[in-house]
């Protein structure tokens, strides 16, 4: 082989690299994009139940019932692993799957104590935690809800495995007809 064949296919390796590298950004551009949107709906979703059940505790406090607020379909996202309430000493007072939960001591939890000192009415997203209610690794979302007073009564967790924002993303490959 010649210094010239030499030279023109070394030209279009960098050549073929060069598109390549481009289509594989544009892939991880789109790739992002898709996951920022996923990630920024789901939360959506969460804080939409989390203030749905803030306004019913607070519409009527002595009367609210999380089974109830559930069953009226608030609740209906297939990857939520839970949704509790913790009352203000940090105990599990209620949940999705049990009628009578066994009552758990969560006040050690940072999920709970920003609530319990911070009166702001934002949406706290926890770093992931094993759950001592669930036992799986979720990330803990939760809400402050209040008496009528303004004090803090009862915080709604809503607890979301961490691969919903990613496993669909994993086994996504770029093609030829992606890019």
């Amino acid at each position: 082989m010649g210094l010239g064949a030499a030279t023109v296919i070394f030209a279009r390796l960098s050549v073929e690299k060069e598109a390549n590298h481009g289509e594989a950004m544009a892939f991880a551009a789109i790739l992002s994009a898709a996951l920022e949107q996923h990630t920024v709906k789901a939360i959506h979703q969460v804080d939409q139940i989390t203030r749905f059940v803030k306004y019913e505790f607070e519409k009527t406090p002595n009367n609210f019932d999380l089974s109830t607020t559930v069953e009226k379909g608030v609740v209906q996202s297939g990857t939520l692993v839970q949704v509790s309430l913790i009352d203000e000493h940090g105990t599990l007072i209620a949940n999705k799957t049990e009628l009578n939960p066994k009552h758990i001591d969560l006040s050690d939890r940072e999920h709970f104590k920003v609530h319990q000192h911070e009166n702001d009415d934002q949406l706290f997203i926890s770093k992931p935690v094993l759950g001592r209610v669930s036992g799986h690794w979720t990330l803990q979302m939760m809400q402050r809800l209040d008496h009528p007073d303004g004090s803090f009564a009862d915080v709604v967790v809503v607890s979301e495995d961490p691969s919903y924002f990613t496993s669909d993303f994993y086994t996504t490959r770029p093609s030829a007809a992606t890019v």
